[in-house]
């Protein structure tokens, strides 16, 4: 269980309807490892836990994301989108 702050909410790992994990990407000096979260609300939230290469710090944050840019992150990531009418409206408008 992990909690996060977005904006002015409180949200927690543990507590998520759905979690998927994306893969690890090379961003600046280091890589962005994530998960994308479906809240107990049903709002869709990205974790990222940076790694740094040059002095090994890890900086971990969440933020709110549209389910737009969830249907994206997961299709990009070969996945399956999960049966949530939110998403399968996204996909839609997202995908040519």
């Amino acid at each position: 269980m992990t909690r996060y702050r977005i904006e002015d909410k409180v949200v927690d790992t543990a507590k998520a309807s759905h979690r998927i994990s994306l893969p690890m990407r090379a961003v600046g000096y280091g890589h962005d490892r994530g998960d994308l979260y479906r809240s107990a609300r049903g709002r869709w939230y990205r974790v990222h836990d940076y790694d740094w290469i040059e002095d090994g710090r890890t900086i971990d944050h969440a933020e709110w994301v549209s389910p737009e840019e969830a249907a994206r992150l997961i299709l990009c990531a070969g996945q399956e989108l999960p049966d949530y009418p939110e998403l399968r409206l996204a996909a839609l408008d997202v995908c040519e």
